[in-house]
């Protein structure tokens, strides 16, 4: 079943997490989850390869699961809802 809009709580696995919200119109949970983990898993290898500080390695982390995310078409859900403004 397509949903509407699937809106996905991405937690980042690092010194201080964050919390990114995900909208992607038209696509099932589970192609929500798979991307998801499949951009969680991407940051996890690349960041587990900084040889840099924890902070670092977190906010690199963070850029790569962004940069996935967007890649595949998702938008963070504060940024759609502006659109619609």
């Amino acid at each position: 079943m397509k949903l509407a809009s699937i809106l996905l709580a991405l937690t980042a696995a690092a010194c201080a997490p964050n919390t990114f919200v995900w909208t992607k119109p038209g696509i099932t949970q589970a192609e929500a989850d798979r991307d998801r983990d499949q951009c969680k898993a991407r940051a996890d290898q690349a960041a587990a390869r900084q040889l840099t500080s924890p902070r670092e390695r977190s906010q690199a982390h963070n850029r790569i699961l962004v940069s996935c995310m967007r890649d595949r078409a998702y938008v963070p859900e504060e940024e759609a809802a502006a659109k619609k403004t």
